[in-house]
């Protein structure tokens, strides 16, 4: 599949990921930043692709990434490490001068919170279809379409692993075909259980942080 075909079928997610919203967050409204297919300036500059409105008036802004149910079995995180992993020359009126390596989303998101999962194999091949069907339970409430996920505390996520010496944050990315980006990858075994909120796996919900923090 291409990138825009696993794009499109992120946006496919959108139902199922906003199931776990609610089920997490007393929400009144959530407002996404892409409609019309049109990026909107916090998803460009800040890498935030929706904002949930609490109940309290409290606004949190979230990213988001559903991967296909075939990469469940690798159950990493990635991000956009740089978006060119190479330096590179331009012309300037001085001259031609090098520019450094451009960064991505690790150095760049300002979001909140990341919620990371993988597409369930049933709900994905039904979505597939045309048109799109969702899979609901007996009692009319949507099914979970996601076959594990994860909520991530960002900022603590990348304060922690910023710290690290940029040598050893490189080796562990990887180059993406076809682009010039790579991304840096976290296996969740290693992720110290501190920057994860709540994660869905093996049929049950595990909260491993404290949300109140925020609900007050």
């Amino acid at each position: 599949m291409s990138w825009g075909d696993d794009k499109a079928l992120s946006i496919k997610s959108y139902p199922y990921v906003e199931k776990i919203y609610y089920d997490i967050f007393p929400i009144k409204n959530i407002t996404r930043f892409d409609k019309n297919d049109k990026r909107h300036i916090l998803d460009i500059k800040y890498h935030i692709d929706v904002e949930l409105e609490l109940e309290n008036g409290i606004k949190l802004t979230m990213q988001e990434s559903v991967l296909r149910s075939e990469c469940s079995l690798f159950d990493t995180f990635t991000m956009e490490f740089y978006q060119n992993r190479n330096d590179y020359e331009i012309e300037t009126p001085d001259g031609t001068i090098m520019k450094p390596k451009e960064k991505g989303e690790f150095f760049l998101i300002a979001a909140r919170y990341y919620l990371h999962g993988y597409w369930d194999k049933e709900a994905e091949k039904n979505v597939l279809r045309k048109p799109p069907m969702y899979l609901y339970n007996e009692d009319g409430s949507l099914k979970n379409g996601l076959e594990k996920w994860y909520l991530i505390k960002l900022p603590e996520f990348l304060d922690h692993y910023r710290k690290w010496p940029i040598y050893k944050l490189e080796a562990k990315t990887r180059p993406t075909r076809g682009s010039n980006a790579s991304f840096i990858w976290f296996k969740y075994n290693e992720i110290p259980k501190e920057f994860i909120y709540t994660k869905y796996k093996e049929g049950r919900k595990i909260v491993t942080g404290n949300l109140f923090d925020i609900l007050k």
